[in-house]
């Protein structure tokens, strides 16, 4: 059975899930072995509890490094088989099918809890459909031309980001020197903002992206074609010679302009820059 990193990550975090959530008969939490028992009683296929617990949190090596084990064929089946099915809602077959895209199941858990005692109650709504589309700006700050592409919002009020960064040459500018790729999800609170959470492919790092300003109508229905968004990755570390927040706010503030962005839709004339 050949699943990608990013599969058997998602049945890790099912497992996870699933052990960190679950109670026996008896009130007590649940153990790796509590888990290989309700995959033997789903699936028939025993799995040992150590064999489960190595996969999902990896063994230590002697250089101080950490491997992940993946089980064998027949067990990873019966851990899928386990993970999909209908009874528990772990995960679902259309997520699994998924080799590169972030599971649906955070950010409509996410939108639930901004919905809470909303006008709108617990429902999720879907984004305005105008939202979706290619936009593009310049980012001065990493010398770079960046796309971002927003899916079409599921039912579930889900978009899916796939962000490109083109790195510019520093001697040829029309020259792209890098290619950096990242993909991700975001969600539209009740407010009209907008939060995406990205992954750098095949690193690793995260960064997000939050809307400060767009040129959608209060009805939302019509097309997108300016978005301003703040991308942020690392916190900004402050030491003993950065003074008082009088002295350290406004650099910190400059920071945070340089990585706003005006991204413009593709099809819009104007041209796109950085905020």
């Amino acid at each position: 059975m050949n699943l990608t990193d990013w599969q058997l990550d998602q049945l890790r975090d099912a497992l996870r899930a699933y052990k960190a959530y679950g109670l026996t008969e008896h009130g007590r939490d649940y153990s790796w072995a509590s888990v290989a028992e309700a995959i033997a009683e789903y699936t028939e296929v025993e799995v040992p509890s150590e064999r489960m617990r190595q996969f999902v949190e990896g063994v230590n090596t002697k250089g101080g490094g950490r491997k992940m084990p993946v089980p064998s064929a027949q067990r990873l089946e019966a851990i899928v088989a386990f993970t999909t099915h209908e009874e528990l809602g772990l995960l679902s077959k259309k997520e699994m099918e998924r080799k590169h895209r972030a599971e649906v199941q955070a950010p409509v858990r996410l939108m639930l809890y901004l919905r809470h005692d909303h006008a709108s109650g617990r429902k999720v709504e879907p984004p305005s459909a105008g939202l979706a589309g290619t936009y593009r700006t310049a980012y001065e700050a990493m010398n770079a031309n960046v796309t971002l592409q927003l899916s079409r919002p599921s039912d579930q009020g889900v978009v899916e980001v796939a962000e490109t960064m083109d790195v510019l040459d520093a001697n040829t500018p029309a020259r792209v020197s890098k290619k950096l790729r990242s993909f991700g999800w975001a969600i539209v609170s009740p407010e009209d903002m907008l939060l995406a959470f990205m992954k750098l492919e095949p690193y690793g790092q995260n960064h997000i992206y939050m809307s400060v300003a767009s040129d959608a109508d209060d009805d939302g229905g019509d097309t997108i074609r300016q978005l301003v968004l703040m991308r942020h990755d690392y916190v900004f570390e402050l030491g003993a010679d950065d003074g008082t927040p009088k002295e350290f706010l406004p650099r910190i503030g400059a920071e945070l302009q340089n990585n706003t962005l005006a991204f413009i839709r593709a099809d819009t004339d104007s041209t796109s820059t950085a905020k």
